[in-house]
């Protein structure tokens, strides 16, 4: 055991990369993923949880901060290029196209 009270990270560290690529594309501003270093889960955070229960995660965190790395969000930009990208590359009816891009412009699109 490592002085922080939790078992050392085994290395390599074992993922399954198709849970963080999940992580990854789902994060938003109402979501946040977290990956454990130590035992490579990855930890869904739910953010329209009351305070009292983020309050007792911020304690957490701040408790063995180290142990865990925010997943990263793809931006608004990213995310509509991703969208667009595929469009592009996989729809080949004009009108259905034509549509899907007109949908991606619009506001809350993802």
């Amino acid at each position: 055991m490592a002085k922080t009270g939790y078992p050392e990270a085994k290395n390599p560290l074992i993922l399954r990369f198709h849970r963080l690529m999940d992580a990854f594309a789902k994060s938003d501003d109402e979501r946040n993923f977290y990956l454990d270093k130590i035992e490579g889960f990855i930890l869904f955070v739910d953010l329209d949880k009351s305070q009292e229960e983020l309050d007792f995660l911020e304690k957490e965190f701040l408790q063995s901060g180290e142990r865990y790395l925010l997943i990263p969000k793809m931006t608004f930009y990213e995310s509509k290029k991703f969208m667009e990208g595929f469009v592009n590359e996989k729809i080949y009816d004009i009108d259905t196209k034509e549509k899907l891009l007109e949908i991606i412009q619009s506001k809350e699109a993802r």
